[in-house]
């Protein structure tokens, strides 16, 4: 439909579209190619409107993109590209290694990165997300969309889409679950946790079955074995605090770690 109304499509690629993580060999972004209307602009330079946009597919070691964007040019510079980024929140954890801003040369004006799937800025950084909710992972999140940049005065708006949410709730009691799922957006998919057994739930169960409704228990007895785990916990303090209460060998979850 893009197409047949003029309009050309510029594709990126990020990590899931390289064949053993090679970026000489993009798969699944060929596909795409076949199609009229469609382009890949890795390692490509694009000149719209005030802006030059340097488009840098996804990349182990990101020391070797900057050659490419101390290219000079006479237009407002942004950078399109995909990875973690440094201090971005991903799944509750603060990510610690990646791209950052000091990765930029100066006269980077704004950058727009996807790989994340939590939409967040972070000073010049505009962490994209995803345009939907593709998994467990993005769950009560509801601000998921694209953005659109005006490409003469710089202005930046974000739209959000219209897709099927992924919702969560723990109910305590049969009527407290009937509750939820009366109000619940049942249009989506809905994960429900209890604190008394499923098979008491049988009749609830029946009545909902014909929407995307999955349950789980979560009865007292496994509820010990939990951390408060905070934001900004380093991952070695998590396994320091785990090896104290539960007295597990701290070099064989080190390994496992890795």
């Amino acid at each position: 439909r893009a197409s047949q109304k003029g309009i050309v499509i510029k594709l990126l690629s990020g990590n899931h579209d390289f064949t053993f993580d090679s970026t000489e060999n993009t798969t699944s972004i060929y596909t795409f190619q076949e199609i009229q209307g469609v382009e890949l602009v890795n390692n490509k330079i694009l000149n719209i409107g005030n802006y030059s946009f340097y488009c840098l597919p996804y990349m182990k070691d990101f020391g070797e993109a900057l050659p490419f964007l101390n290219t000079p040019s006479s237009l407002k510079k942004i950078v399109l590209t995909h990875g973690n980024v440094v201090g971005a929140v991903d799944q509750k954890y603060k990510c610690e290694h990646g791209i950052s801003e000091v990765s930029f040369p100066k006269d980077i004006d704004k950058i727009f990165i996807g790989h994340i799937h939590h939409p967040q800025q972070l000073r010049n950084i505009t962490l994209l997300g995803s345009p939907l909710c593709h998994t467990k992972k993005d769950m009560n999140e509801f601000d998921r969309g694209f953005v659109v940049l005006d490409c003469l005065t710089g202005e930046i708006e974000r739209i959000k889409t219209d897709y099927p949410s992924f919702t969560s709730f723990t109910a305590n009691s049969l009527s407290e679950l009937k509750e939820l799922l009366d109000k619940a957006d049942t249009s989506g998919y809905v994960f429900v946790t209890t604190t008394f057994p499923l098979k008491d739930c049988s009749d609830i169960i029946s009545e909902y079955k014909n929407y995307r409704i999955f349950y789980d228990e979560n009865l007292p007895k496994i509820n010990s074995s939990r951390l408060d785990i905070k934001l900004e916990y380093s991952d070695d303090f998590v396994v320091d605090e785990y090896i104290e209460q539960y007295g597990e060998d701290k070099i064989r979850l080190k390994n496992l770690g890795k």
